[in-house]
């Protein structure tokens, strides 16, 4: 959020990219827990992370980087993988049901934004309040697929490639996660570029989806 400030973002707009934030991340961590209950492994779902209570899975290191960063994260959903009758695929499936969640969100969030343009409901401050609202929800959570999808531990994307990579290179990603946190730092500073490009790409292909149905 302060990295919003600092361009110059009212204050207002923040707090609500702060408040659709952390409820991103509380979805998106519930994906992982339903869809790992699902596939039988009942781990997350006795830890209580099956709630929309944000407080079960925020973290400390997440919420600091969600104040600093226009981007942040909750607490990893643990799962036991030998609960799983496929552990390296559901491990996989598991893995990828929260950023595909952040996905299913950003096209709900296109297709209201798609729908008032076709229908407006009003041209006033309730029109530009929904507008604002569906704009950042579905930007937000596009930033967000693309985001847990990168290879850097604790992140989704890692726990996807570990499945299939052989046992040291496991290991040396297990090692890295104690550092995780400054390499996201530095990947996102560095990479930015590439992340904003593909976000407005997928954004772009959202919204013509349902233009194309809608319009």
């Amino acid at each position: 959020m302060l990295f919003l400030l600092l361009q110059g973002t009212p204050i207002t707009v923040c707090l609500l990219y702060l408040v659709v934030l952390i409820f991103s991340a509380t979805v998106h961590e519930i994906s992982h827990a339903y869809v790992a209950y699902k596939l039988g492994d009942p781990t997350a779902k006795l830890m209580g992370r099956m709630t929309l209570n944000p407080r079960v899975h925020l973290t400390r290191a997440g919420t600091f980087a969600m104040l600093l960063l226009p981007i942040g994260w909750a607490n990893p959903v643990i799962i036991n993988p030998r609960n799983f009758k496929h552990p390296s695929r559901d491990t996989v499936i598991v893995s990828l049901a929260g950023p595909i969640s952040n996905l299913l969100m950003a096209f709900i969030g296109a297709f209201i934004l798609v729908l008032f343009y076709r229908f407006p409901i009003s041209n006033g401050a309730l029109g530009n309040a929904v507008d604002e609202i569906c704009i950042i929800f579905t930007q937000l959570n596009i930033l967000l697929f693309i985001f847990n999808l990168l290879p850097i531990p604790p992140l989704d994307g890692s726990k996807i490639i570990t499945s299939w990579l052989p046992y040291r290179a496991r290991e040396w990603l297990w090692r890295v996660e104690q550092y995780g946190i400054i390499i996201l730092f530095l990947v996102i500073y560095l990479l930015s570029p590439v992340i904003n490009w593909l976000e407005n790409l997928i954004l772009n292909g959202i919204v013509d989806i349902w233009a194309h149905l809608f319009l």
